[in-house]
């Protein structure tokens, strides 16, 4: 048995057990989880040539996935469900050559006037932030067909907060899913805020054998972050020390950037994570900006959007009061599976149907949007 069918058989076996053990996000780096990469593979390549430079530190979410919500994980490749249109396809560089299956759990148009607590908790059940940030359900809401979340100051004592040891001032949002995914097309559209409170789309799972994540991006409108896109995949935990971890034993993280030439935080992007068993491709706009092989990364994950306080030089900062409240905005989140189709199929008259019903919806959902909120398609 290979490395990858190791790591799953494991995964689907018995590291959903509920005795978990905690690790604190500070056991993995000093000052808020950063990561050397001395110790890292950190190089960005991309597939269609575009520039991707090495990132100087990595990231991690602490232990924020520590699960006991006692979840089935063949979930992790169920696809019935309803609230997915199968006509629907992605923003993919390589649409066409594959049939696209929906995720329908982990697929949402917020379409309500409330958070589908069915798919998502409006909170992280086994962490309350990234210090002094807390996370906060009142930071969370559903309107105009978009998931909002916000970063507040709370200096002006308006709303009573418990405040647990270490938090103060800054309130955030957590949203995660209730069913993990493994492997898949994941996108979403999105505007994250114009702060220095991170705007965030990532996976991770963390049981007392496995611990693994994958960062889709970390953005802020930061100083000399406001054009950056951060990607990261994180090995924190494997059932054998010497897999996927560094020389000394250390939890290995694999980070990346890409540039772009304009503040992420100005517009609506879409933004995609191609993971498959092969390999770990970015994608922003339709273009992929970096991919990675997939050696360790075969651990159903749990879907997160979050903001967080990045407290430290090296870091975004915490955020300037004066830019609070401020918003990440989420448009949807869609999710596929996808099969390879021939290349007679690719010339059949069905796959251009596809396209177009496709095409047709991408249109529509762009018009309500413009007409709605007074933003264009990114």
């Amino acid at each position: 048995m290979g490395l990858r069918d190791r790591l799953k058989a494991l995964a689907f076996g018995d590291s959903h057990d509920n005795d978990h053990d905690h690790l604190n996000h500070g056991d993995h780096g000093g000052g808020g989880g950063h990561h050397s990469s001395s110790s890292s593979s950190s190089s960005s390549s991309s597939s269609d040539g575009a520039a991707a430079a090495s990132s100087s530190k990595g990231h991690h979410h602490g232990d924020a996935d520590d699960c006991h919500c006692g979840h089935d994980p063949a979930d992790a490749l169920a696809t019935d469900g309803v609230n997915a249109d199968p006509n629907v396809r992605p923003e993919h560089p390589q649409v066409d050559q594959f049939a696209w299956t929906p995720i329908p759990h982990v697929w949402d148009e917020w379409n309500g006037t409330t958070l589908d607590a069915t798919k998502w908790h409006d909170h992280n059940p086994g962490w309350k932030g990234r210090k002094p940030g807390l996370f906060h359900p009142k930071n969370v809401r559903v309107e105009r067909s978009q998931l909002i979340l916000k970063a507040c100051c709370e200096d002006d004592g308006e709303c009573a907060i418990d405040w647990p040891d270490g938090y103060e001032r800054f309130t955030t949002a957590f949203v995660r899913a209730k069913r993990p995914v493994l492997y898949g097309y994941f996108e979403c559209r999105a505007k994250p805020m114009a702060s220095a409170a991170s705007s965030a789309f990532w996976f991770s799972h963390n049981t007392k054998d496995m611990w693994t994540e994958i960062d889709v991006f970390e953005l802020a409108r930061a100083r000399g972050h406001e054009c950056t896109y951060h990607m990261n995949a994180h090995v924190f935990r494997m059932p054998t020390r010497d897999i996927g971890l560094d020389d000394n034993k250390k939890p290995r993280s694999h980070p990346g950037v890409w540039k772009s030439d304009c503040a992420l935080c100005e517009d609506y992007h879409v933004f995609g994570l191609d993971w498959t068993p092969e390999t770990i491709t970015w994608v922003v706009d339709g273009r992929p900006v970096r991919s990675l092989p997939n050696k360790y990364w075969h651990q159903p994950l749990f879907m997160n959007f979050d903001s967080e306080t990045m407290e430290g030089v090296n870091w975004f900062g915490l955020p300037d009061p004066a830019d609070l409240p401020s918003e990440f905005a989420i448009d949807y989140v869609r999710a596929w599976t996808k099969t390879p189709l021939g290349a007679e199929e690719r010339r059949s008259g069905g796959a251009e149907e596809r396209r177009s019903g496709g095409a047709e919806e991408r249109r529509s959902r762009g018009s309500a949007s413009t007409a709605e909120s007074g933003r264009g398609v990114a």
